[in-house]
């Protein structure tokens, strides 16, 4: 069972109040072709998701366990923006993409992820509770 934070809670949140604000622009700006708003609301999209992943993720105290810290804020971000996509577009409100795009964007994230993944397993196999190893035993 993964073990969920307080931190990762408020980011959860935040992330899905995020997402859910920018895929409205995002719809504004592109019915109304105004390509300066796509680009400078994706870019401070990022941004902010970044930062608050960072602080949030920063202060965490939850350190132990098989899954990094790194994959669980991946993962959260993975289920949530997906979610409200394929939401987005079922709902048929606010349709400005199409499912082939959205599947092809999970599929292609989901690989990202399963990297990440074995990457995590990989680095806790060399470690003792995120010491690595040969500095244990040296």
């Amino acid at each position: 069972m993964i073990k969920i934070s307080k931190n990762l809670k408020i980011f959860v949140i935040l992330f899905t109040v995020y997402t859910l604000v920018f895929r409205y622009i995002l719809y504004l700006s592109i019915i109304h072709h105004n390509h300066t708003l796509t680009w400078s609301t994706s870019i401070i999209y990022g941004i902010v998701i970044y930062l608050t992943a960072f602080l949030l993720g920063k202060a965490d105290n939850l350190k132990s366990g098989r899954l990094s810290l790194g994959f669980k804020y991946h993962l959260a971000v993975y289920i949530i923006y997906n979610t409200i996509a394929i939401l987005w577009y079922l709902s048929g409100y606010l349709r400005y993409e199409s499912l082939k795009i959205i599947f092809i964007i999970i599929l292609f994230w989901g690989l990202g992820l399963l990297l990440h993944v074995f990457q995590n397993l990989k680095n806790h196999k060399e470690t003792i509770r995120g010491v690595p190893k040969d500095e244990i035993f040296n």
